[in-house]
Formats: structure tokens, sequence, C-alpha cells
């Protein structure tokens, strides 16, 4: 089987070609028209749901940077269907006694989003997103392999809002909720002890990011 570091550049490259053809044929086979391009930095914050006892650790934010493409969909240029690219990253540690354990899911996503103006200068949106990642264990600042278990893909649910601050640059948050468990973990009991089951947790991530457009289609 390929790589994980394969199958991310495969996305990459498959991510590319989607969208330098979608410029050249959404337009030509539908009324949409390319209404911007644009870049997206911020970061991320991760909070695992359903964790009751399980002791998960303390959240590290995460750096994300990403590409995007937007068309508009019909006569009156409010609705608009984005495709983006992004790097993202899904950190947290958990510390006992003389030990420091450090969780880090670094990956690629691929969304799938709709946006619609509220007024002028905000605007919704909201989609699917796919998310390729790795998980990286570190003990003490010393990496330990993890095996296949470390591979794996979530699907992501996205909603948020963005704010025009000046002409192309914006202000956006929005949060995505993990509908596959990134995280296998076990109980802590009483006295510190693993329960033998074994848990399974959800990734909610909110976000907050700044979008710069690089280019802007004029509205009729």
């Amino acid at each position: 089987m390929p790589s994980f570091f394969l199958r991310i550049k495969a996305a990459y490259v498959v991510c590319w070609i989607l969208l330098a053809t979608s410029v050249f044929f959404i337009p030509k086979f539908t009324n949409a028209q390319l209404a911007d391009v644009y870049l997206n930095v911020g970061g991320s914050y991760t909070v695992f749901l359903r964790k009751g006892d399980i002791q998960v650790g303390k959240s590290i934010l995460s750096p994300e940077m990403g590409v995007g493409l937007s068309f508009y969909i019909n006569d009156k240029q409010n609705w608009k269907i984005k495709s983006e690219f992004k790097y993202s990253g899904r950190n947290y540690n958990t510390t006992f006694p003389q030990t420091e354990f450090q969780f880090r899911a670094w990956g690629l996503q691929l969304n799938g989003l709709a946006e619609y103006p509220f007024s002028q200068k905000c605007s919704g949106e909201a989609g699917i997103g796919v998310y390729f990642y790795q998980t990286f264990l570190f003990e003490n600042g010393v990496i330990k392999l993890l095996g296949d278990q470390s591979k794996s893909v979530d699907l992501n649910l996205i909603a948020g809002v963005n704010y025009q601050i000046y002409e192309s640059l914006f202000i956006g948050f929005r949060t995505s909720l993990g509908l596959i468990p990134m995280v296998k973990v076990k109980a802590v009991g009483k006295f510190g002890e693993m329960d033998g089951k074994q848990h399974l947790l959800n990734a909610f991530t909110p976000e907050l990011f700044l979008r710069v457009k690089l280019y802007r289609r004029n509205k009729v």
C-alpha cells in the first residue's frame, strides 16, 4: 500500500487539478462565474467530545493555512459555491508524573462550502470537509511510532461567518464537527489504573482566520 505521505501528495495534486479545471470548465457548462480566489491563514483549537471521565489532555493552538476558489451560481450573484484546500492540525498533550505525552495530528483537508451574504460585509457559510491526517506521539519530546493506527481520515460538518474589514481583507470564524472518531482512549480509574474498555472521541474544532482575496469579480 502507498505510504500516507504519498497519499497526501496525491490528494494535493488531485486538488490542484480540480481547482484548475473548475476555473475553465464550470463556467462553460453552468451559469457559474468565478467570484474570487483567496488565501486563508489562521489557527484552530480542538475540543474532544464525549469525554466523560476520560483524561484526554490539554489542546494546543494549531496553524491553519489554505487556498480556495468560489463561484457565483445564480444571476443575482449572491449564492456562492466554494472549493478549499488547506493544511490543518489537531494538537493536544497529556501530562502524568514525570511524563508528558504530545499528540500531533497533521494533514490536508478538502472542503466544499456554500456561502450566502447577510449584508454587504457579512456572510455565512456551511458545508463538508474531508480531512486526511497522520498522528504522531511524542513522549517527553521523543517521537514514538503508532503504526497504521496513526493514518486515518475524518469527515467534518462545517459552519461559519465572514466579515469584511478592509477591501480584500476578511476575518472569519468557523467550526468543524468531526463525524469519525479521531482518538481511541481508555478511562482512568480512581487510583490511576487504565480501564480495559476503549472509548472513541470526536473532534470539535473552532477556527479563527484572516482571508485575503487575491481576485474579486465586480458584481454586475
